[in-house]
């Protein structure tokens, strides 16, 4: 019994004694003889700082030891013995010893300079900061560069032009909330033009909305065998990257399809940065020559805290709606509800054009990241199809949409790009911009991705039956 107590005093004096020295504050038992265990990056043996037992030694003395004074140096904590260690780690990650603990903690490389190193909840998240201010400035520059020039849609274009022109040689970076708000604002935007005089000649154009949407689909179905065999896809990839019914909704459907998903994003994707460059210019002609239209609209004027309260409204709808599995839950919500309080009178303030700029270079800006290096070098030949593709496209669609416009004595430049097979943020934007019926043509595409959803895959099926697509 003497003896046990005295093993149990000597037990609490060395806790006691380690726990003063900052070497361990954890109850972790190692065994005499056993080699410490390092941590991640070192060798077999442990700190400097930490020394064991001999082998044969007390077997009850199971923790370890503080080294004497002069035995070992004890690094010093700080910014110093941060950089000591930064080289040990490699040029990522290192480790930092806190000898008020006794423990290892991980740091970002670029935090070693600060004072208390505090941890970093991710190992690059000073080089995440730098690279989404880096990817704003460039575009933003862009976008004024642009305009400056009188280009079409030039927000857009311009900063995704820079964009992808610094995505070539330094990754371009967007934080994920970015091209959501930018969606929900273009959203309440576009959706301020639905007055309820428009609304009621909207109703009158209907029937053209839904033959444009189902020829579309049929364009869709013609382009098809040409970039499947281009490309080297399968029919029923080649089908799903061909339907213009918009990248967020076609990529949905193809899986939910069963369809291999980089294609289809590649050739989607391309065939919006198509549309998006050429489109605006083709109708730029047009936009001082459709002012009488029906369906231009006076803007609304901004009422700054009446402006907040549509903000937040919008992102409210769209956060609901993001829960669902609605293709596009961060702008049709926000259209849908300005739409409705537009035409029934009751919106209380506009969106200022800054906003919409500014929702604009985002928007260019998250265009422009998806063209990568890796993403132009490692698919060329499907590259060079869906461009190839996608101009055909283009021109089918414009002559169907004059041919639409003249039947139903609608505007033809409205028509032609509520036909574009582009999707519906980028050719709102670009009505817009060109005062080109902006609820017509957000009727068009509303109506065509309404159709896509419903008769994407039985159309497909007929196409097979018919042996139009093998």
């Amino acid at each position: 019994m003497v003896r046990e107590a005295g093993r149990r005093r000597g037990r609490a004096e060395r806790r006691a004694g380690l726990q003063g020295q900052g070497l361990h504050r954890h109850r972790r038992l190692y065994r005499a003889g056993r080699p410490h265990p390092a941590p991640r990056g070192h060798g077999r043996a442990g700190p400097a700082h930490h020394h064991r037992h001999p082998v044969g030694g007390d077997p009850g003395a199971r923790r370890l030891q503080p080294a004497e004074p002069g035995k070992a140096a004890k690094p010093e904590g700080g910014p110093e013995a941060h950089r000591a260690l930064s080289d040990q780690q490699g040029p990522d990650r290192h480790q930092h010893i806190d000898q008020s603990v006794g423990t290892v903690r991980l740091h970002c490389l670029n935090c070693k300079d600060r004072q208390g190193l505090p941890p970093c909840p991710a190992g690059r998240c000073c080089t995440a900061v730098i690279s989404i201010l880096l990817t704003l400035s460039v575009a933003s520059i862009g976008g004024a560069i642009f305009s400056a020039l009188h280009v079409p849609l030039a927000w857009m274009i311009g900063a995704m032009v820079a964009t992808a022109t610094l995505n070539w040689h330094y990754p371009a970076k967007l934080n994920k909330l970015m091209r959501p708000v930018a969606l929900v604002v273009l959203g309440l935007s576009l959706g301020q033009s639905f007055t309820p005089a428009v609304v009621a000649a909207i109703g009158g154009a209907i029937p053209a909305m839904l033959v444009a949407g189902m020829l579309s689909i049929l364009t869709g179905v013609m382009v098809a065998p040409m970039l499947g065999r281009m490309a080297g896809l399968d029919s029923k990839t080649g089908y799903f990257s061909s339907v213009p019914g918009g990248v967020v909704v076609m990529i949905v459907l193809a899986q939910r399809a069963g369809v291999s998903l980089p294609p289809v994003t590649i050739a989607q994707t391309i065939r919006v940065l198509v549309v998006v460059l050429t489109f605006p210019l083709g109708l730029s002609f047009f936009a001082h020559h459709a002012e009488d239209s029906v369906f231009n609209t006076a803007r609304l004027a901004v009422d700054l805290p009446w402006m907040l309260a549509v903000l937040a409204g919008g992102l409210a709808v769209a956060l609901g709606m993001s829960r669902t599995r609605i293709a596009n839950p961060w702008m049709l919500p926000p259209l849908i509800l300005s739409i409705a309080l537009t035409g029934t009178g009751h919106m209380p303030s506009g969106i200022p054009g800054i906003m919409v700029n500014m929702a604009q270079i985002v928007m260019g800006a998250s265009l422009g990241q998806r063209i990568t290096r890796e993403f132009i070098l490692s698919s060329r030949r499907l590259m060079i199809a869906a461009v190839l593709s996608s101009l055909i496209l283009c021109v089918i669609c414009a002559v169907i949409g004059v041919g639409l416009g003249l039947l139903f004595d609608l505007p033809p430049p409205g028509v032609v790009l509520g036909m574009a097979p582009g999707g519906m943020p980028e050719m709102g934007i670009t009505a817009r911009s060109l005062d080109l019926a902006v609820p017509l043509v957000l009727g068009f595409h509303l109506t065509r991705t309404l159709l896509c959803n419903l008769f994407v895959g039985p159309i497909y099926d007929l196409a097979r039956r018919l042996r139009i697509l093998r």
